[in-house]
């Protein structure tokens, strides 16, 4: 359960984070309480977290919701593990480059461009075997 609360809780905190961030660019940068990810592993979870909930809101309709919570909460310890990183250290950084509303918007339009350019990769692949 405490994981799930803290994916719900990064998921509220990235949407706080954005309209609050992105209206006032003269607020000071906090200093991360963790050692700083690279901003390019930030956007790589952004995208991942994406097209995990993306997935999860498919299978809602199709699956119970104890075993998609199940799965979300394993994939998103899988991430981070591939990234060498933590939920604390990821949650640090992220409100860290966030809190820049130029970097905040770099980052957010790399992810929104990686998003369409899969969406387009797929629907190739799907028009190629129709």
């Amino acid at each position: 359960m405490k994981k799930n609360r803290q994916i719900h809780l990064l998921y509220i905190l990235s949407c706080c984070a954005m309209l609050l961030f992105s209206c006032n660019s003269s607020l000071s940068v906090p200093k991360p309480e963790e050692p700083l990810l690279e901003q390019q592993t930030v956007e790589d979870i952004i995208l991942e977290f994406y097209l995990i909930d993306a997935e999860a809101k498919i299978r809602i309709y199709n699956e119970p919701v104890t075993m998609i919570r199940t799965d979300l909460n394993n994939r998103m310890t899988a991430l981070f593990k591939q990234h060498n990183t933590n939920y604390k250290q990821f949650t640090s950084s992220y409100v860290y480059y966030m809190s820049d509303a130029d970097v905040a918007g770099k980052i957010m339009s790399n992810v929104v461009n990686r998003l369409i350019k899969l969406q387009t990769e797929q629907q190739r692949k799907e028009k190629k075997q129709s």
